[in-house]
């Protein structure tokens, strides 16, 4: 197991190594995780001594309310390696619109696969409410006219609607 650390940003190998050619800001260190194989230091700039740094993959919903997920919405991900899908399901009356996230992530793919994971991120899936077009008429009777708005955009939650008929 190698051991290193960061001082005055530059990493030093603490058992002797002569490798120390590696420089890294030390406020960049995000996690450092200690396993049987290695040590893994999770950074947004670099990979230490080959080894693997980890990231995390979060998934969530606008707030929309009754919007799900359905995949794993909190993954870990290895430097470089894609996330498993995450399918964004929009509650009756609204459609999904897109997904965005971390460092201008975005995407209309639904399942979205963010591909070539490089740092920590949180992708939302965004949702809009359905709307409809109503258009009013008359039934043709002779002189049967209509007052307000013919022609009327309505949301899917919208039931009150109001139309004045004159004869």
């Amino acid at each position: 197991m190698r051991s290193i650390i960061a001082r005055n940003g530059r990493i030093q190998p603490i058992t002797g190594d002569t490798r120390a050619d590696e420089i890294i800001d030390p406020a960049a260190v995000t996690r450092v995780t200690a396993y049987a194989s290695g040590l893994v230091i999770t950074t947004a700039a670099i990979l230490l001594f080959g080894l693997t740094m980890l990231y995390s993959a979060t998934f969530q919903t606008d707030g929309t309310a009754g919007a799900t997920l359905t995949g794993a919405t909190s993954q870990t991900v290895d430097h470089g390696t894609d996330c498993s899908t995450v399918t964004a399901n929009a509650p009756t009356g609204y459609h999904f619109v897109n997904w965005t996230g971390t460092g201008g992530f975005a995407s209309t793919d639904n399942p979205v696969l963010v591909s070539n994971v490089t740092a920590d991120m949180t992708v939302t899936a965004n949702f809009a409410i359905n709307q409809y077009t109503v258009t009013f008429q008359t039934d043709g009777t002779p002189g049967a006219t209509l007052t307000g708005e013919t022609n009327q955009t309505v949301q899917a939650s919208s039931f009150a609607l109001s139309c004045e008929t004159l004869r």
